[in-house]
């Protein structure tokens, strides 16, 4: 798959500060995809970080993005990233604050705080039928001996909720996603 120009701007602004947090090429396209056949709802993506994931979203759809992050040191740059894309909606706070914006149709959780206490906002915050993807998990094989001895709180919340049908999947050699659909 090409790389959409607005992802590639995002990418060069995150490489000139220095941020290296974006989600991984193999995520952005995943969520290309995903977004790509999502015929009407909302989408959230929560952690904008410098818009990559955004970017990858937004090149996908017309569907109205919401993004939130808590830096307001890179608002700006988010604002003017996507000041042509009337259907992004930047939004500086924490990542609660989104779910006001719901119900989602896709919602990406890319922000630790999110993934480990928000499972039940994000569920309910996601139309029935609706994904929802968390990435920069590590694969079992990966894992230093002492996280072995414990189970990971992670996946434990989003491959065992009663409302989600979750899996696992390979983005890269080292990282994995969770992709959950809600059931009810």
């Amino acid at each position: 798959m090409q790389t959409p120009d607005l992802v590639e701007r995002a990418a060069r602004w995150a490489a000139s500060l220095g941020f290296t947090k974006s989600c991984l090429d193999e995520v952005g396209a995943l969520l290309h995809v995903l977004a790509g056949i999502i015929p009407s709802g909302r989408i959230a993506d929560i952690g904008t970080g410098c818009g990559v994931s955004t970017a990858w979203i937004a090149s996908a759809t017309g569907l109205d993005v919401f993004t939130i992050d808590n830096d307001p040191s890179r608002a700006k740059g988010i604002r003017d990233l996507f000041g042509r894309y009337d259907h992004v909606h930047p939004i500086v706070g924490d990542w609660e604050d989104v779910l006001q914006h719901g119900p989602f149709r896709l919602v990406f959780v890319d922000t630790q705080p999110a993934k480990v206490a928000g499972v039940d906002a994000l569920v309910q915050a996601t139309e029935v039928g609706g994904l929802l993807v968390l990435d920069d998990l590590t694969p079992i094989e990966f894992w230093p001996e002492e996280w072995k001895r414990r189970p990971d709180p992670v996946r434990e919340a989003w491959l065992n909720h009663p409302q989600l049908a979750s899996t696992e999947i390979r983005t890269s050699l080292k990282v994995s996603c969770i992709l959950a659909r809600r059931m009810v």
